[in-house]
Parts: C-alpha cells; sequence; structure tokens
C-alpha cells in the first residue's frame, strides 16, 4: 500500500473553464515537474471522471500507473513501461488494452485519451473504447498510484489536464512553495 506523502513539489489544481494564462498564488512558483518514488500519490480529491472527458499528460520514468480511477468493473486506468515494454490502458472500461511499442523509462511521453478512448502518444495510437461511467466504485483521480494500491508510479510528470466539451475541469500545474 502507499504512502499519502504530501510532496514539497507538488501540482496545484485548478478546475473550472481554466485559463491558459492561469496564474499560481504569490507563495508559490512553477518548476519543470514533480518526481514521485514509488511511495506518493497525489489525488485530485473533488474530480471524479465522467464520459466524455478528455486526458492530456507528458511524464516520463520508470514504469507504474501515472493515473488511475475507479476500483470496480469499470476504470480509468493508464501504465506506461506495462511489463516494461509498452502500454496498458482501461478507459471507462471492462477490458485491458495493451500495445507493445518501444516504452522507454528515460524518455518524456505526450499521452493523450480521447472522449471516445482513442489513445495517442509519440505517434502511436491505440483505442480503448469506453463501455460505461465508472460503476458503484468510483473515486476521485489518482496520479502516481494505481487506485488498488498497486502499480506505483516512480517518475516525473510536467503536464496533466482534463476537458469536457473543449473546456477544462482539471489544470495541474507542477511547482512548489517558494520557503522551501
Amino acid at each position: 500500500m502507499g504512502n499519502l506523502m504530501e510532496l514539497r513539489r507538488r501540482m496545484i489544481m485548478a478546475m473550472n473553464d481554466i485559463p491558459d494564462y492561469l496564474q499560481l498564488p504569490s507563495a508559490y512558483e512553477r518548476i519543470p515537474y514533480v518526481t514521485a518514488n514509488g511511495n506518493q500519490v497525489i489525488r485530485t480529491i473533488t474530480y471524479v471522471p465522467v464520459l466524455g472527458d478528455e486526458f492530456h499528460m507528458r511524464f516520463k520514468g520508470a514504469g507504474g500507473t501515472p493515473f488511475s480511477a475507479g476500483v470496480g468493473t469499470y476504470q480509468i486506468v493508464l501504465i506506461g513501461g506495462f511489463s516494461d515494454t509498452g502500454w496498458y490502458c482501461r478507459f471507462f472500461s471492462s477490458a485491458t488494452y495493451e500495445i507493445y511499442a518501444g516504452y522507454s523509462a528515460n524518455n518524456w511521453y505526450d499521452v493523450d485519451i480521447s472522449s471516445t478512448g482513442t489513445l495517442t502518444t509519440n505517434g502511436k495510437t491505440f483505442s480503448c473504447p469506453p463501455e460505461a461511467e465508472l460503476d458503484g466504485t468510483a473515486t476521485d483521480l489518482f496520479l502516481c498510484e494505481r487506485r488498488n494500491w498497486s502499480a506505483q508510479y516512480n517518475g516525473s510528470i510536467s503536464e496533466f489536464w482534463i476537458k469536457n466539451n473543449n473546456k477544462f475541469k482539471v489544470y495541474l500545474i507542477p511547482c512548489m512553495r517558494k520557503s522551501d
């Protein structure tokens, strides 16, 4: 089970149609990325994914789960470096979809998942069509940890946002307190 540790370098979340010029609170400064070592998790706390959401993440790392929500039949799970070689995805789905295509822990990857479940990353595309909303065990979104406390993530995240109908729902900014 992962430890819920607050990262000194963290992601600050803003919600509801975020403008691109979003400013951080004055006590914080933007940094290039946050890094988890496999024992940390970032929870979005109030955001539970719904059908129609689109996801974007830029990350690199040694494998594990960059983001996950839900623990029942229908889940959202993205694992980079699955079996050290490829990608594993569930998108509002009970089925898992895998692609083995040159994943490297040392590369930055831009991953986009459309509202229809098409995952695109660095020139590769595969589809994980959604089946239903998250079921009765729906949870808020976790970053750097699979929601069932397996496949912890060891790596860095530099961008993360979620849109629905072309409006931002979640926009995370890597930052740290100036006092740190």
